[in-house]
């Protein structure tokens, strides 16, 4: 590069991000239901399997837009499901049947046990 400089690494980053998204494409049912057997074989979910249910399209506003997520668990308060764009496990209410407070914490055990706190 020019005079030495070169291009910060939020820059990078920002690329990256976009050149994910653009090769991005919503999950299936299908892999929904992998990544919850993935988990399963990495976790003990046993505490929490009675949360578990048939995974189901919920909408999300996500990206100035509004998609749909797949719930895969339902807490006392919150319910868990699959974010997609991260490949991760998040918890949500679900508001008019929409997920509304979306955050995403990673692993299925995380986001049960996080639910499962109403949280």
């Amino acid at each position: 590069m020019k005079n030495g400089w070169k291009r910060p690494i939020a820059d990078i980053r920002i690329r990256s991000y976009f050149r994910k998204m653009s090769e991005w494409t919503p999950a299936a049912k299908d892999e929904v239901e992998r990544a919850i057997a993935h988990e399963m074989e990495e976790s003990d979910i046993s505490n929490w399997r009675h949360m578990l249910v048939e995974p189901f399209e919920c909408t999300i506003e996500r990206f100035g837009g509004v998609e749909v997520a797949f719930v895969v668990a339902i807490g006392p308060e919150r319910v868990v499901y699959f974010d997609d764009v991260e490949e991760d496990f998040g918890t949500a209410k679900v508001v008019a049947g929409r997920l509304e407070g979306a955050a995403a914490y990673g692993p299925l055990i995380v986001a049960l046990r996080e639910a499962a706190a109403g949280r």
